[in-house]
């Protein structure tokens, strides 16, 4: 028989955030390991998980501290373009049928969890823009 879940527990599992994490099944995918590091929620799970920061380096490859299944840690793991990072986002805010509201909060988290970006440009003067995006 089923577990009867407590009030609490409907509430939580009908937010974006867990609805989301489990259509990507949380760390078993690649999107849903990043996903789980952008909701602070990586170190809730065995590996493979992502760091709690990502970087987008100057041709838009995603990296980012990873800890595969044997437990070894990559400081910087190439883990995908961050194009296809926001295509699967799209996909599944889509999917999901995320209000305007949601899919806002899902990528404000993602654009929070880049901590540089290597594909801004410089300004007039030749200086580097700054980098943290916040």
């Amino acid at each position: 028989m089923p577990e009867k879940l407590t009030a609490e527990q409907e509430a939580q599992r009908a937010t974006w955030q867990y609805r989301c994490i489990q259509r990507l099944r949380s760390n078993e995918t690649l999107p849903g390991a990043i996903l789980l590091a952008v909701l602070d929620k990586s170190y809730r799970v065995q590996p493979p998980r992502v760091g709690r920061e990502g970087e987008i380096g100057p041709d838009g490859t995603l990296y980012a501290p990873y800890q595969d299944k044997g437990g070894q840690l990559h400081p910087q793991m190439p883990l995908c373009h961050i194009d296809d990072l926001i295509m699967a986002f799209r996909r599944l805010a889509d999917e999901l049928k995320l209000d305007d509201k949601d899919r806002t909060a899902l990528f404000q988290a993602t654009r929070q969890w880049v901590a540089r970006d290597a594909r801004l440009h410089k300004n007039f003067a030749g200086e580097p823009i700054p980098t943290k995006l916040n």
